[in-house]
């Protein structure tokens, strides 16, 4: 339990510190990503596990969306305006959210009981920690947004 506390301890004092430099948006991003981390880290625990991932993905996928509506997300990438360390987080994010709907299916499969046996197992872990690499480095990159943002407003 002291080790759950430790982390919840220090998840909230990194999402405070990111919500005094960063936009509403990056604030969402990260409790997503750092819902992702402890969901890892519990990995072994499966009730919390799916709890945290769930949450961390429809979370991401929700904030896409949201982008898209309130910002024409899209657009803005193919627009190449921004410079290249923000093209690299479109892109690492962009993998990241297209990795999640296989990594959901395999999961929630396991999970139900529908896929069953080593083969599903191992694409689940292979396509969730190629997802969890690409959201790692699309969550860093997303930083770089910063400069883009404030120079819009």
């Amino acid at each position: 339990m002291k080790h759950q506390t430790t982390w919840l301890i220090l998840g909230s004092t990194l999402l405070a510190v990111i919500y005094q430099i960063a936009t509403p948006y990056m604030v969402v991003a990260s409790f997503a990503y750092f819902c992702m981390v402890f969901g890892l880290y519990h990995r072994l625990q499966r009730n919390l596990h799916v709890a945290l991932m769930s949450l961390a993905i429809i979370t991401d996928l929700a904030l896409v969306l949201t982008l898209q509506i309130q910002r024409d997300a899209i657009q803005t990438a193919f627009s190449m305006t921004l410079s290249p360390l923000q093209q690299a987080h479109i892109a690492m994010s962009s993998a990241a959210t297209v990795l999640y709907f296989p990594v959901f299916y395999l999961g929630a499969g396991r999970r139900l009981g529908k896929l069953k046996g080593l083969a599903s197992r191992k694409w689940h872990i292979r396509l969730g920690i190629a997802a969890f690499v690409f959201r790692t480095l699309g969550f860093i990159l997303m930083f770089s947004l910063l400069t883009h943002v404030r120079s819009q407003a």
